[in-house]
């Protein structure tokens, strides 16, 4: 009968004393395949970390194979690795990426980060025929085309969210750390299209269409958040011995999980609210109500700053989350991370963008009149009615479609 009074009964007896030995055990804890080819270091590892416990009781030290044994068929050590460094988060550099998250690169979204950046325009042409000059008007001018392709990137990005973690319930609750990025990316994408819609509010037509756009988009976002009211996020709901679950359990900062959460309702909610207050103002502007009016140019200016700087700061504040939450889970993640690579969504999503450069440049090049006739068709011209950008547009942009 073999000798078994080397095993420990209780986990402190076993004491890991660094994040090197801890990972060389999780090897075989993570999955029996992974251990072949370092079972001298994992036994040499179990040795020391036993040799205070063996001392005390004046054992001998045992085999190998029955040590090996031990740790594939027990989860004494999983407990003893996990109470001793991932409770206090002392390991998981070292130890998260030997559990090789998959990573999504469409879920972080690299490319979402070109339209916010480039979200910021200018009202205001210089009046000298100057470089800059050319340049403002070339981004005046194709603001239409750039609001546009906004407008596709977001509604796609929210479709594409809405369609993904509706899917998902339907057998499973999403990982909290990609379903709470599939929640903010989407509410993040909106904020650069309310900032240029706002910054060139003076210069754009269609007014009736963008206003069916916003309703759309309101839509969608809150059929996003009835999504958030089930607790997925919680730890209920993430644990389990497959290998994404682990990861989720022992290396996602629930904390920042949540917090990600929230602050993408707190997003969604604040762009509802201000959809809300522009559909109303539409409305009015619409049926020309004497008092409403009146009423509405009083309070026109100050809702617009109020807009555009809470817009502009939200816009910010979600890039640096999305960057700060993509370099933890880069880190986290090890090799096998997909979040930081290009992917086929990913190229779509650039390809969105090019259009509006094709635009820019072209309007650059051959100046507004002549970029803009190239739009047009015979017998049809442009004829330029204003030196300002805004100037004409103030007295019609209510009533045309």
């Amino acid at each position: 009968m073999p000798n078994i009074t080397w095993i420990p009964r209780l986990a402190t007896s076993v004491q890991v004393e660094n994040c090197t030995e801890a990972a060389v055990l999780w090897r075989v804890l993570i999955n029996e395949d992974r251990y072949k080819g370092y079972e001298s270091d994992i036994y040499d590892v179990v040795l020391h970390s036993l040799s205070k416990y063996l001392q005390s009781k004046r054992l001998s030290e045992p085999p190998a194979d029955p040590v090996l044994k031990w740790i594939k068929n027990s989860d004494f050590m999983d407990g003893v690795v996990q109470d001793a460094f991932y409770s206090q988060g002392m390991c998981k550099s070292t130890i998260c990426p030997l559990l090789k998250w998959p990573g999504n690169p469409d879920a972080t979204l690299i490319s979402l980060y070109l339209p916010m950046i480039l979200s910021l325009r200018f009202e205001r042409t210089p009046s000298k025929n100057s470089l800059l000059r050319r340049t403002v008007l070339a981004a005046q001018h194709s603001s239409g085309t750039f609001l546009n392709a906004s407008f596709v990137f977001s509604i796609a990005m929210l479709c594409a969210s809405l369609i993904e973690l509706a899917s998902k319930f339907r057998y499973e609750p999403p990982r909290p750390s990609t379903g709470a990025l599939l929640v903010l990316m989407p509410f993040a994408s909106v904020l650069p299209v309310a900032l240029l819609q706002l910054s060139a509010s003076n210069m754009l037509r269609r007014n009736q269409g963008r206003v069916l756009l916003w309703v759309l988009m309101a839509a969608l976002m809150s059929a996003i958040l009835q999504l958030t009211t089930k607790p997925w996020y919680t730890s209920s709901y993430i644990e389990g011995r497959k290998m994404e679950e682990k990861w989720e359990r022992i290396c996602s900062d629930m904390n920042s999980v949540a917090k990600t959460l929230w602050f993408a309702v707190a997003v969604g909610i604040f762009v509802l609210l201000g959809t809300v207050i522009y559909v109303l103002i539409f409305v009015v502007m619409y049926f020309q109500h004497p008092v409403l009016v009146s009423w509405h140019k009083r309070i026109s200016q100050p809702l617009w700053w109020l807009g555009l700087i809470l817009g502009f700061v939200g816009m910010w504040c979600c890039i640096g989350w999305l960057v700060h939450i993509q370099i933890k889970m880069s880190v986290l993640g090890g090799k096998s991370n997909k979040d930081a690579e290009w992917s086929f969504g990913q190229i779509l999503a650039i390809a969105t963008w090019v259009p509006v450069l094709v635009e820019f440049g072209y309007i650059w090049w051959e100046r507004p009149v002549e970029a803009l006739n190239g739009r047009l068709m015979d017998p049809y011209e442009v004829q330029e009615v204003s030196k300002e950008t805004e100037g004409f547009e103030k007295t019609r942009r209510w009533n045309t479609v």
